[in-house]
């Protein structure tokens, strides 16, 4: 465990197996997963797909600020009708920390450190700069670095809640496995 509390993103009832993603890194979900830990300050983009196969993704933009008071945490759920995360107040994700053992086990155990590559997970005092052919964190510094609130607000069309969604229909995102057709 790092020297104290990191800001964190908590996903209340994430199903495993869907696609998710932080920033620059997609992965996989799986059954332990909760979250994240050991967020930087900045802007983050946190997207779900029910799968990798769909062209589908419903993400939202969140912020950590640069000098907090104390760590932020930043809590979704998932909606299994709408198949998507969506906001949760902080009492009912709090409740499920509590329900999941407690801050302690949740940090340890079902959060996973920040990082933007799918390198060797670093460790937990590890700065972005101990592995540097796996630090994607000044890419995504230098995306972000123009975005503001108001940017976000105004093409989300909401001051509070910073959700995008798309879908693709292009071939570059159709599955095509050999020897399988429709027809099969």
């Amino acid at each position: 465990m790092s020297d104290g509390p990191t800001s964190t993103l908590i996903l209340l009832n994430l199903p495993p197996s869907i696609l998710c993603g932080i920033n620059l890194l997609p992965f996989t979900t799986t059954p332990t997963f909760l979250g994240t830990k050991n967020l930087p300050a900045g802007f983050h983009f946190l997207f779900t797909s029910p799968s990798a196969s769909l062209s589908l993704r419903d993400g939202f933009w969140f912020h950590i600020p640069t000098t907090p008071t104390s760590p932020t945490t930043v809590f979704r759920k998932w909606s299994p009708e709408d198949e998507r995360l969506i906001p949760c107040p902080e009492s009912e994700g709090q409740a499920f920390v509590k329900a999941k053992g407690g801050w302690k086990e949740v940090y340890e155990k079902h959060l996973t450190p920040y990082r933007q590559s799918a390198g060797a997970a670093p460790k937990e005092n590890d700065s972005p700069a101990a592995n540097p052919q796996d630090d994607k964190e000044g890419a995504w510094e230098n995306i972000t670095s123009h975005i503001t609130p108001t940017i976000l607000s105004r093409f989300t069309k909401s001051d509070e809640d910073w959700t995008i969604s798309s879908a693709s229909s292009g071939l570059q995102d159709r599955d095509e496995i050999p020897g399988l057709s429709r027809e099969e």
